[in-house]
């Protein structure tokens, strides 16, 4: 009897063993595919950071020269590069559902906005990136953000004429603008090869703080 109490004490005993030895497998098996999507998780984050800090560091090269402005001031809290071109139809609607909104953020110091023309549609398009890039070394802010109100209207027509921009601005802003305007003729290819760098297929494209932006609903979230 004593044999037999041994052995069925032996057998729960061995049952208990292997429930908890095959809890603690499962429990340790589980730790093990955590602890890995952790690491890969922080490895994507790790590379996402790293391209976005690359990203930033081209936009800055490119802001630093004399061919683009940017509004607002360097301490504001993000950063918002957007690349347009004057004859997207896209861009245009971007300029109509978003400038208000990006005006007031300026004024409140919590962006720091800058435009990047990039002429890929038709010569109308190569036409005002030269323009802007004109414009942009002589007018100060308050007048830049006219100066793109008007050009994206004049834009809108069929047959926009550069003329038809400068000539909202007084006669010796006019003469500065043209002067620039037909001293740096090819100024325009600068841009257009620094966004072949950036990989701009398509217009409008938005990066924010070296970010690009894919979706309305993430453009709205970060512009709050």
């Amino acid at each position: 009897i004593k044999n037999i109490r041994s052995k069925v004490g032996d057998n729960v005993n061995d049952k208990k063993f292997v429930k908890y030895a095959s809890l603690i497998v499962v429990f340790l098996f589980i730790c093990g595919l955590i602890f890995a999507s952790l690491r890969l998780y922080q490895s994507a984050n790790s590379r996402l950071n790293h391209h976005e800090i690359e990203n930033q560091n081209k936009l800055d090269k490119i802001k630093e020269s004399n061919q683009i402005k940017t509004l607002g001031h360097k301490d504001a809290k993000k950063d918002v590069v957007v690349f347009i071109d004057y004859r997207c139809e896209a861009c245009h609607q971007f300029h109509k559902d978003y400038f208000k909104k990006i005006e007031s953020l300026i004024k409140k110091n919590k962006i720091q906005y800058t435009e990047v023309a990039y002429s890929s549609i038709d010569d109308y398009s190569k036409d005002f990136t030269q323009l802007d890039i004109a414009a942009s070394q002589i007018l100060n802010q308050k007048q830049y953000i006219k100066f793109k109100k008007i050009v994206y209207k004049e834009t809108n027509k069929d047959q926009p004429q550069v003329k038809n921009v400068v000539n909202h601005f007084k006669f010796d802003t006019q003469t500065q603008i043209y002067n620039n305007y037909h001293k740096n003729k090819n100024a325009q290819l600068d841009l257009n090869q620094f966004g072949q760098k950036m990989h701009i297929k398509r217009t409008p494209t938005i990066f924010i703080d070296g970010q690009k932006i894919t979706s309305a609903k993430q453009l709205k979230k970060e512009l709050k």
